[in-house]
Formats: structure tokens, sequence, C-alpha cells
């Protein structure tokens, strides 16, 4: 017998032994680019038994990759389920059925379409594996696992467009410059390799991981790791935006990893933020249906594997991890069955700001909660900024509303404030002690000014978010202390700026009306 023979039979030889003992695979896939910032609130992720065949999901046999994607871009995650035959001499793919979601993501309806669709290949050895939009144009490629021996990365290109969806008819190999995994101790190719992307490092680009198996020994069994680099100038993707990957040839066991011992058969590895803190954790799966956690112990920018994995109820590689009822927190899906995710709630964010003015500059200064993340102003003039502590100066004064979102890498609150912005000097500014009760408001607002200086003929001007003047009172007497209960009834529950004006200069304060 040739050695590509005795490789092909060894290795289907062992999917074969383990998969019998355990007709069933239960695993998942999912792609999340992560955030700025890591904070760990949970070592790992609890989650409930397993309910069989959820949300319509119907595998026509054993075992079910399942891959939830929005493919066509409606903001709808759409299922892909292929079933294998492990039976000689062929161990082709069954089936390969597309559900659409006539539900939400987060309360999925499946319904089945069609049977091998958008020109995705049918039976064969070449068996789909994850959706990725490598080249950043807007459109998923497909990577395959390649059921064999010494086998390369394969790739379908998505030939068609954003909302209709197309696969080119032949395979690119290895492309981007991805050279697979070699032996140590035959200088052999990996077998059945499983190529992951995902972006570990944070740097905007999908790095690559090489899932699969040596069939000759344990000894080289490694994770093995091709970072997306331009190697001819600063080890990034040369366009800097992810649209021109390169891959580094692969190093075995990055970021402190520790390959399990005694694992010598398949292997596939997925990512995910399931513990909620901002980096990719790892999931690995091999047959019979084991699964492993890998926690990130790093940062989004600096991982850092070195923890020694636990186990988990499933092996995770053949579905996905998806937030089904909008909690937070990322469950597993596949077609045979779906495990809730029941860990501890995550802290809630809470969005704060306060800014200090200067003429038409604003220096805005961030007071959220604890374990937020990410950023995301909108300054009421069509302007925006991803900073933490922006500086923004607006092109002319008027009343705008200034809104902050805060994130988590789970969940996000937002906080707006309504803002007058002032073209004088500080002093066409009221010197006053000003207050407004209470606050949030019903019907009757009390107005408590003491100025500085006697008051010309005060008035004070009520607007809405809009801008729009809705109420007016004014005070012919000359005073220094103005103390009104002011009736808003018949006003719109939401938030108002209240302005009082005298002697050419002005205050404003916002409060909110229920």
């Amino acid at each position: 017998m040739n050695r590509r023979k005795f490789y092909i039979h060894s290795f289907f030889s062992k999917i074969k032994a383990a998969l019998s003992s355990f007709p069933k695979w239960h695993l998942t896939f999912i792609l999340i680019l992560s955030y700025s910032t890591a904070y760990h609130l949970t070592a790992q992720p609890v989650f409930a038994d397993p309910e069989p065949y959820p949300f319509g999901l119907t595998p026509g046999g054993t075992p079910p990759w399942t891959r939830l994607v929005d493919l066509d871009h409606d903001d709808t995650l759409e299922a892909f389920v292929r079933s294998l035959t492990l039976a000689p001499p062929d161990f082709e793919p069954q089936t390969l059925d597309y559900y659409e979601n006539r539900g939400s993501n987060e309360a999925p309806e499946f319904v089945f379409q069609a049977s091998y669709p958008f020109g995705l290949p049918g039976p064969s050895l070449d068996h789909f594996w994850q959706f990725v939009d490598i080249d950043g144009d807007g459109l998923d490629e497909v990577f395959f696992i390649v059921w064999g021996s010494d086998t390369p990365v394969k790739m379908r290109e998505n030939i068609g467009t954003p909302e209709v969806p197309n696969y080119d008819t032949a395979f690119t190999i290895n492309p981007y410059g991805i050279v697979p995994p070699v032996s140590d101790i035959d200088g052999g190719m990996a077998d059945g390799v499983t190529p992951t992307f995902a972006d570990i490092d944070s740097d905007g680009d999908f790095d690559l991981f090489y899932g699969g198996s040596f069939t000759n020994s344990l000894e080289d069994e490694a994770f093995y790791y091709s970072e997306n680099i331009d190697p001819t100038c600063d080890n990034e993707d040369p366009s800097d935006d992810g649209t021109d990957p390169q891959f580094a040839l692969p190093i075995k066991n990055p970021f402190g990893f520790t390959f399990p011992a005694g694992v010598n058969i398949l292997h596939q590895e997925i990512f995910a933020d399931t513990d909620c803190d901002g980096d990719l954790d790892m999931y690995m799966g091999y047959p019979p249906a084991n699964g492993l956690y890998f926690e990130n112990t790093g940062t989004p920018t600096d991982p850092d594997f070195s923890t020694l994995p636990n186990n988990i109820p499933f092996a995770a590689n053949f579905g996905n991890f998806v937030d089904i009822g909008g909690d937070g927190d990322l469950d597993f899906v596949s077609a045979s069955s779906f495990f809730e995710n029941i860990s501890p709630p995550f802290p809630e964010p809470e969005a704060g700001f306060y800014f200090v003015q200067d003429g038409l500059t604003f220096n805005f200064i961030d007071t959220s909660s604890e374990f937020v993340t990410e950023w995301i102003w909108d300054f009421g003039d069509s302007t925006s900024s991803e900073e933490q502590h922006p500086v923004h100066t607006y092109a002319e004064g008027g009343i705008y509303e200034v809104c902050l979102t805060a994130w988590t890498p789970c969940k996000s609150h937002e906080l707006c404030q309504v803002i007058q912005v002032m073209t004088g000097t500080r002093e066409s500014r009221l010197e006053a002690d000003f207050q407004l009760f209470p606050n949030p408001s019903g019907d009757l607002l009390q107005v408590e000014l003491e100025a500085k200086e006697p008051l010309q003929n005060p008035e004070i001007i009520l607007f809405d978010l809009l801008g729009t003047p809705v109420r007016h009172w004014s005070f012919p007497l000359n005073r220094t202390v103005i103390r009104e209960r002011l009736n808003l009834s018949g006003l719109s529950s939401g938030i108002y700026l209240l302005k009082v004006q005298a002697n050419d200069k002005f205050l404003a304060k916002q409060f909110l009306k229920r």
C-alpha cells in the first residue's frame, strides 16, 4: 500500500471508529471581531442541557454541520446544514440544505428552501466549513474541509452580489500565500486541513488557524497558526484594512497554547467571545463529541492561551454561537441541538458624560460605567466620533442633541443630552445660581435663578429636541431673583431645553418631562 492510500485509510478509519461510538456530534462556529479593552467576569460560560432539533432545522443525516450566516445581507442569519455519510469507500457528504430565516436573529424560524444553493458544490470529499469575507469586498467566500490526506486549503470565491450570492465553479487552492502545516516527523502535510479565520489580535484583518490531523504519530500534533501579514514591509496586511490578505508560514502552538495530550484525530477550532470580556476565546472539537474550551486570559491585541483547557458539554465545531433571546450572551446552535447560555448576567453598561464649553468647541468627558469598551458619539450636527473623550467644534451656534452609546462587548446603553451652543464670549452668559426641579418633572416645573446683577425684562423660552420654541414666559419687571412654577401641561413627554435670557445674556438647562 502506498503512503497516500495508507494515510487515507488510517485517517478515515480513525474518524469512522470515533463517530461510530457516538452517532451525533454537536458542534459550532462563529466569527466575532473583538473590542479594544478586555475585562474578565467569568472563567467559563455555563450552558443548559440541550434541546434537540431547534428552530425548524431538520438535519438529513449525522453529523450535521450547521452554519448561520447573513449571506444575502438582509440583516437576518440564514442556515446551511450539511450531513456526512461516513461509509466507505467515498466518505462523501450526504446533503447540503439551505434554510431561510422567517423569524429574527433572536428568535429564528428556519424554513427549508433548497439543496446545494448558490452554486455550492454537490456531494464530494470537499466539505464546506466557514463563510468569511476574507478580502473585505462585502461578499462572503466559503472555505472547505477536504476529507483526505495531505490536503490543501480550498476556497470558492463569491462572484455574485451582496444581495444575490453566487459561487465560482472552480476552487482556488491555497489562496493568499497560504501554506498548510507540514509534519516535523516526515515532512508530510496535515490531513483533513480545516482553515478557521479570526481576528485574534484585533488588527482589523483575519488570521488563520489550521485544524486537521497528522495520522503518523502524536509528536507533530499542534495548533498551527498563520498571521495575516505583509512579508515585504510592516508585518501587516498591505492594504491596512483587511482587503489584501497575505499569510505567513504556519507556526506551532502560538500564544501559549498547549496541545491536549492524547489527541491525534481530526480536531477543529472555532473562536467566539462567549465570556463577554472583549477578546476571542477558542473552542476545540474532536470525535467522539469531545469539546474543550480555551480561555483567552490576555487582551484583544495580545492574546494569551497559557491556561489549560476545560471540558465543555458539546463539541463546538458543528454549529454557531448566536445570541438567542437578545439577552446579550452567546448561545450554541446546531441543527441537532441548542445549548442555552445560562451564565450569570453580565453587568449592564450605563452611558454618562459631561462637557466643558469654550465658544463653539466642546470637550466631552466620558463618565460611563465600568467595563465599557467602545464609545460612539453623535454630536447632533451629522458628525460623530468613536473616541472616549472627544473634542468637537460646531460650525455655528444653536441647540443640538448629543448622544453617547456606550458598549460592552455584549450590551449597549445610550444617553442623550440637549446642549446650547453659544457663539459669544463668556460675557454673554448670565452669572447666576440656576436650578430646575423636579427633574424629571410632571406638569409643573420649578425654576429658581438668583443673578449677580439685576435682570431687565427676563424671559424664559422652552425648546423641544428639534430646537423649536414650544412655550414662552416673560417678566416685565427688573429683578435679580426668579422663582416661578411653570405649567407644562399639554406638552409631550421627552427632553426639553429651558433658556433664561436677559440683559443680552442667557443660561440654559435641560430636563425630562414624564
